[in-house]
């Protein structure tokens, strides 16, 4: 029977042993695939995926280093004579705006002036200091309480000018004539009277860290009684500047 077989039959063999094997194989894997879907537990509907919790991140402390203190500057001016003492925002002569000053400090800077103090508002811990001049009040420095308040300097004598070239003892209406804005003031309280201008409005505001006290005296009472606090700078432009008041500005 061989013989009768075609030649090429033979050859045909392996292929379809080999046909035979992919195709059990195949169809074995595909019975395993429908095995594996059906047997896989169904999803529930509208199921949400598990919420995964984070643990949050620290947040960083910030700590803030202490700033280094600023060491206070010598003032510019030492000329032992004070008609050549310059006024600033941060001094008013050799007297620095964020320096102490004690009796024996401020000796130590004009030996060739007369220095004295008196105690402040009757506290023996504070003490107001006055220099003079050839026996004549030059200027007056107030006490830091606690060294916390500004420094302040009262100029008496006509010897030391603002930068604005005005002194002690000029009239209003020559001195601050040039200052649009001019305001002016008055208070009384427990049998003492003020009267000042300062350029800045409002009584606590000095725009410049200069204000200017002027003579109550020659006012028109009625006038100051009428006034309510606040004075037009035309009712006192005849008035001479008693004193000139810096206060420093290192707070700024």
């Amino acid at each position: 029977m061989d013989l009768l077989r075609p030649a090429h039959a033979h050859s045909r063999w392996p292929f379809v042993v080999v046909s035979a094997l992919a195709a059990s194989i195949g169809l074995n894997a595909g019975l395993l695939g429908v095995l594996a879907l059906t047997s896989r537990p169904a999803a529930l509907p509208f199921e949400s995926p598990p919420r995964v919790q984070v643990a949050p991140m620290p947040v960083p402390i910030m700590v803030a280093m202490p700033r280094a203190a600023t060491p206070c500057k010598a003032a510019v001016d030492s000329d032992p004579d004070p008609a050549r003492w310059t006024i600033g925002t941060d001094h008013v002569g050799p007297f620095s705006a964020c320096a102490t000053y004690t009796l024996d400090a401020v000796r130590d800077l004009v030996p060739a002036l007369t220095v004295t103090a008196e105690p402040f508002d009757q506290d023996i811990t504070h003490s107001i200091i006055h220099i003079a001049h050839d026996g004549k009040p030059l200027l007056t420095i107030g006490p830091r309480i606690n060294n916390n308040t500004d420094l302040t300097i009262t100029i008496e004598s006509r010897e030391i000018a603002t930068p604005w070239g005005v002194r002690v003892g000029d009239r209003v209406r020559d001195g601050l004539s040039r200052y649009r804005d001019l305001h002016c003031y008055y208070g009384a309280a427990e049998g003492e009277e003020n009267l000042w201008c300062s350029r800045g409005a409002g009584v606590e505001r000095v725009e410049d860290g200069t204000s200017y006290d002027l003579e109550v005296a020659p006012v028109d009472r009625a006038m100051l009684a009428s006034s309510n606090g606040d004075i037009s700078v035309k009712d006192v432009a005849h008035i001479r500047i008693k004193t000139i008041s810096w206060i420093s500005r290192a707070a700024d």
